[in-house]
């Protein structure tokens, strides 16, 4: 047997090993804990740079949003009235210029929709309109292409399946099944938690390092 499919199938291990530890552990300790039994500080979560939000945006913040004429009915950010510049604060501005220089303007909108719960047109922008549902609602998941390159895994059968779900950079129209079954995985395993928001942060920490690594290339049988 070849190098690299002894790799694949050691990654496959290891993905439903965690996978099924989550599922018995109880608390977000735990949880934790599995960074360090697999090794996976070296691409843990940097707390400095995406320390843990806590503000939630309402529905109703939105809807004043549009009224305000911030926004407009489809989430597009309407910063300068046809005056001039509109009365923002400077740290409105300063995040604004931000979003300019990155590129990300357009990205608001599926943020926008996820905290509206309007899921038409999102094909292009699940992460952003999961982060919206998270926004609105601390007990929703958060997702990106990492944590979602380990649920494919996990729900592979196939060789070529897992190769496909290590080599996904980023999330698109093809994965929104693979979406669906990460969040109702969650809610199967989180339904009935009273402490719901900490295991769910504790298992995108653990989620997260474990899908970067993979995507890196440094889960392979050389790594134990």
């Amino acid at each position: 047997m070849n190098t690299k499919r002894l790799d694949i199938e050691f990654i496959k291990l290891t993905v439903d090993n965690i996978y099924t530890e989550i599922e018995k552990n109880t608390s977000p300790e735990m949880n934790i804990a599995l960074i360090g039994k697999y090794d996976l500080k070296s691409e843990h979560i940097n707390r400095n740079k995406y320390p843990v939000i806590e503000f939630q945006i309402s529905h109703d913040e939105i809807k004043q949003m549009i009224v305000n004429k911030i926004i407009d009915c489809d989430g597009n950010i309407k910063i300068y009235s046809a005056s001039g510049d509109m009365n923002l604060t400077s740290l409105e501005k300063l995040l604004y210029s931000i979003l300019w220089k990155e590129g990300d303007i357009n990205k608001i909108k599926y943020i926008i929709k996820g905290i509206k719960n309007d899921k038409s047109n999102i094909e292009k922008g699940q992460v952003f309109f999961q982060f919206g549902r998270f926004l609105s609602d601390k007990k929703e998941p958060i997702i990106d292409q990492h944590v979602i390159r380990t649920s494919m895994i996990r729900n592979a059968i196939e060789i070529t399946a897992i190769e496909k779900a290590i080599s996904i950079n980023q999330l698109d129209k093809k994965n929104i099944q693979d979406v669906e079954k990460y969040i109702e995985w969650i809610d199967s395993i989180c339904k009935d938690s009273e402490n719901r928001k900490d295991i769910l942060i504790s298992i995108d920490e653990v989620l997260f390092a474990l899908g970067k690594k993979i995507k890196k290339g440094k889960l392979t049988t050389a790594s134990t």
